[in-house]
């Protein structure tokens, strides 16, 4: 697993420390297949990160041990983004790690997707 800073030089998947600059920053998460998602990283922790998709209005959370590279999107964070929306920012639920953040979903609305396949889960 490689992940690419906007210079093109990798970094080691596990130095998540290293991923702090690129929070704020217009990603591309790959994890193969379909499942491969643009988006601002929001939130990096020990196992897992979070990325807000504009396009379909959704916070995406990503297993690390699932994720094949991650790189940067230069051309999309040299140039300032003005949003005529007057909406609230969007913030990732904070967790230390994916148990405890799947626990803080329990009882909510998600979508699971896998290999391609999307479900929907609801639990009442």
């Amino acid at each position: 697993m490689v992940v690419y800073d906007m210079h093109g030089a990798s970094m080691p998947l596990e130095s998540n420390g290293e991923w702090q600059s690129l929070i704020g920053k217009t990603v591309t998460v790959y994890r193969g297949g379909p499942e491969s998602k643009t988006g601002k990283l929001l939130d990096v922790q020990s196992d897992y990160l979070a990325l807000f998709n504009e396009n379909e209005s959704a916070m995406i959370y990503y297993a690390l041990h699932h994720v094949q590279s991650i790189s940067e999107n230069a051309k999309a964070n040299s140039v300032p983004s003005f949003s005529s929306s007057s909406s609230e920012p969007v913030l990732p639920i904070g967790a230390p790690n994916f148990h405890e953040l799947l626990s803080s979903l329990v009882n909510e609305r998600i979508q699971v997707n896998q290999g391609g396949r999307s479900r929907n889960k609801e639990r009442y």
